[in-house]
């Protein structure tokens, strides 16, 4: 799947990426032969520009969520894709200056209650949305992010 496909503001940020032609002034442009097994080898950077954009206008976090396959009996795995994004992001962050989270818990939710964070009963379960359960899971992880940071200061 691609790496913006999981909220409005990736989409919304996909379209003004889009419309840049950017590139960060020490990079090159890639040959024209050249291969990636990344479908856009330029996507740390444009974590990078976004993070170091939003950085300058307010205090900015990256808390990323993972996305898993659930499986039967509570078990759940975490998607390749998913944790290649993770480890981007979190580059990115790092390299920006921005605090980095992942949302830990929602696989451990989904094993002690067999109902995952994700999607709704009235339509796609286990796939789209956080439900009430993500949301609470997401809103913990922000708390802890926002307490670290505070923390350190």
């Amino acid at each position: 799947a691609p790496l913006f496909s999981r909220s409005s503001l990736a989409t919304y940020l996909k379209n003004r990426i889009r419309q840049l032609n950017f590139r960060e002034p020490d990079q090159r442009a890639p040959a024209a032969n050249s291969v990636s097994d990344d479908p856009n080898p330029e996507i740390e950077s444009v974590f990078r520009f976004v993070l170091r954009d939003l950085k300058k206008k307010s205090s900015t976090y990256a808390l990323y969520i993972p996305d898993f396959e659930y499986l039967a009996n509570g078990e759940s795995r975490e998607k390749n894709s998913s944790i290649k994004t993770s480890l981007i992001i979190r580059s990115a962050a790092k390299s920006a200056g921005i605090p980095f989270a992942r949302v830990d818990g929602l696989a451990e939710s989904y094993r002690l209650t067999g109902n995952p964070p994700f999607g709704f009963p009235n339509n796609n379960i286990r796939s789209g949305h956080l439900n009430p359960i993500g949301h609470k899971l997401v809103a913990q992880a922000f708390v802890e992010l926002i307490q670290a940071k505070c923390a350190i200061n």
